[in-house]
């Protein structure tokens, strides 16, 4: 039927469109320690977007560094992550301050299927000191290695792959996806840094811890 047919005059529709956000979102709580704080909690962040956290100046206290979990992840005041899961954070506190040393954390590890391909992501967040320079940094990865040690699984060892960031900020994140042709192939990941120690002029390798799973084990997480 025609509108006029449906309505008994011809006329003007106006159609307002409903729009809902099917982003996934999650939660960064930070919790402290070494004082007395309430934890703060920052909700709805979609995933796959960037954000920075920033510990408070407290009276009395000197910030000292960023904890996941019982691991290290910075030692700036200002700690950035791209959210891909809840993430929990501590900010640690003293009486007196601590050396800031480089560091690089395969924080997450994700999963997903476009156009048919399975994929597996590595996920690697540096924080660097302002008297270090990034000389390079990415990503080292390979398939099914098995009884890697982290003196094994290094620049130039076989079998282990080596993807560069061209982003040599000091803080950051850096995404590397690898295609599987099965989901119970088992990937693994070491995030790595170059460095120069604008102190000295010597230059430094940085490791991260080593991480891995299938594209079967992330989704059963």
């Amino acid at each position: 039927a025609t509108i006029k047919e449906k309505f008994g005059k011809e006329g003007t529709i106006t159609v307002k469109p409903q729009y809902t956000n099917d982003a996934e979102t999650y939660t960064v709580t930070v919790h402290y320690d070494g004082v007395e704080r309430t934890d703060d909690v920052y909700a709805d962040k979609s995933v796959g977007t960037g954000f920075t956290v920033k510990a408070p100046e407290i009276d009395g206290y000197v910030f000292q560094c960023w904890k996941r979990g019982t691991e290290i992840v910075g030692y700036n005041s200002s700690y950035f992550m791209q959210i891909a899961e809840n993430v929990a954070l501590t900010a640690v506190y003293g009486n007196k301050s601590v050396e800031a040393e480089p560091v690089i954390v395969v924080t997450d590890l994700q999963a997903e299927t476009v156009e048919g391909v399975d994929k597996v992501i590595g996920i690697a967040t540096r924080s660097v000191p302002a008297d270090y320079t990034v000389i390079e940094h990415g990503m080292l990865y390979g398939k099914d290695l098995g009884n890697l040690t982290t003196d094994s699984f290094i620049i130039g060892a076989e079998g282990v792959r080596r993807y560069t960031s061209s982003d040599l900020s000091n803080n950051g994140v850096f995404n590397m996806t690898v295609r599987v042709s099965s989901r119970d192939l088992d990937i693994y990941f070491r995030a790595y840094m170059k460095l120069r120690d604008d102190r000295t002029g010597n230059e430094v390798i940085c490791y991260s811890g080593i991480r891995h799973g299938s594209y079967s084990q992330i989704t059963q997480q």
